[in-house]
C-alpha cells in the first residue's frame, strides 16, 4: 500500500516535495533515535499508561481519508489520552491537512498555548 491518489497529486508539486523531504531531513538529521524512542512508547507502554500523563493538552489533528489508520483508532487513542482533543477533516490525508487547513491548526495552536 503507497500513497493515496490525493497525497499522490500533491507530491508532484514540487514546491511541496522540496518542503517534504527538507521537513524528513531536518527531523532525522541528529539520526533516528527519537523517532525510535516515540515508536517505542506508541507501541510497547500502550495507551493504558497515558492515563497517568500530567498534560494539560494533546491536539490530534486527522485526515479521515488516511488510509494506514482508521478513524476509530483515532478517536479511540484521544478518547485514552488525558485532556485530549480530537478533530478531523473529512476527505482530507495527513498531507492535505497542513495545505488545506494549516492556519486553523496554527490559531487551534496558538489559542492554546
Amino acid at each position: 500500500m503507497g500513497m493515496t491518489n490525493k497525497d499522490r497529486a500533491v507530491s508532484e508539486d514540487i514546491t511541496i516535495h522540496r518542503l517534504t523531504n527538507d521537513t524528513l531531513r531536518e527531523s532525522y538529521k541528529q539520526g533516528v533515535r527519537g523517532y525510535a524512542e516515540e515508536a517505542r512508547l506508541l507501541y510497547y507502554l500502550g495507551l493504558s499508561s497515558w492515563k497517568d500523563m500530567a498534560l494539560e493538552a494533546v491536539e490530534l489533528w486527522y485526515g479521515t481519508a488516511v488510509v494506514f489508520t482508521s478513524f476509530s483508532m483515532k478517536r479511540y487513542r484521544a478518547e485514552h489520552l488525558p485532556n485530549a482533543f480530537l478533530k478531523g477533516y473529512p476527505g482530507d490525508t495527513n498531507l492535505t491537512i497542513s495545505m488545506n487547513h494549516g492556519k486553523e491548526i496554527m490559531q487551534d495552536l496558538l489559542a492554546t498555548g
